[in-house]
């Protein structure tokens, strides 16, 4: 899957193609894993911005918006 993500501290914009994804209930973050081994933490997700950002990624081709059902595990 690809996600968006934006840098706390200077705003930048990172476009990164994600291998797992595993969230962290306790800690209310989102771990993100990329083919690397690099691991970005996501603390907020922006509903509102991140919509617009992946339409504007779709339309030009540069992300697919497949979605699939998902349900919480308890």
């Amino acid at each position: 899957m690809r996600a968006l993500l934006r840098d706390g501290q200077d705003q930048t914009r990172i476009a990164l193609e994600v291998e797992e994804a595993v969230y962290d209930p306790e800690s209310n973050q989102l771990f993100l894993y990329t083919s690397s081994e690099t691991c970005y933490v996501v603390s907020k997700v922006v509903k509102a911005n991140a919509d617009s950002f992946i339409e504007e990624l779709a339309a030009k081709g540069y992300c697919d918006l497949t979605q699939f059902e998902s349900v919480q595990d308890e």
